[in-house]
């Protein structure tokens, strides 16, 4: 099986909808990811998506890039070579993750109504906003 974005994708798609033995999937976003949705102008909040014109997407993706929110995440990718992962696999399934919530999948057979019915398995949390330390 060759690791692509398709192949991350459907593994993500499938097990979150069919085989995860939680009620929901629980994921911590950057406080940043839920101001931007509520900033829109059409807003929306937390735990809802819609398709966004190229501008406001590539926004969103740059800033769910930029800002991991959940501190574990931040961890794993500051200290991918301690851990002894491939960085390419941790992007391939963090970036993956966010193509579907934001309907942007690799995976041709699920259409954003598919994907409405899956965001309903993840639980969206808001992190705290953090005080920038002064030097």
């Amino acid at each position: 099986m060759v690791l692509n974005e398709h192949t991350v994708q459907n593994f993500l798609y499938s097990f979150i909808l069919e085989k995860i033995k939680t009620e929901k999937l629980s994921m911590q976003v950057d406080h940043r990811f839920e101001k931007y949705l509520n900033n829109l102008a059409n807003p929306l909040q937390l735990n809802e998506m819609r398709t966004m014109k190229e501008e406001k997407y590539t926004d969103l993706r740059t800033l769910l890039s930029n800002f991991l929110g959940s501190p574990i995440l931040r961890l794993i990718k500051d200290n991918i070579e301690e851990f002894e992962f491939d960085p390419d696999v941790f992007d391939l399934v963090y970036e993956g993750f966010w193509d579907l919530y934001t309907f942007h999948p690799a995976v041709r057979d699920v259409s954003a109504r598919k994907l409405q019915g899956w965001i309903q398995k993840i639980k969206l949390i808001s992190g705290p906003e953090r005080a920038v330390d002064s030097v």
